[in-house]
């Protein structure tokens, strides 16, 4: 006879950590950071930065927000 058992698994089952549902961050500039810095910091492109913030340019400005994708 076999039995019929269903179990919903979860990530909690599977040792998957959580996720939030926004996968970018804000940050505040602070002086001496760089676009380039930036980028290596937080392992995205210039570019995706720049994209992420409709900026054309490459300066940026302490005291400013920033969205790191």
């Amino acid at each position: 006879m076999a039995l019929n058992s269903e179990k919903t698994i979860t990530s909690m089952d599977q040792n998957v950590p959580d996720t939030p549902k926004s996968s970018h961050k804000t940050i505040e500039i602070e002086k001496g950071d760089t676009l380039w810095g930036l980028s290596r910091e937080y392992g995205v492109s210039i570019d995706a930065i720049k994209e992420a913030n409709g900026l054309t340019g490459d300066t940026i400005y302490a005291g400013k927000k920033l969205i790191i994708p």
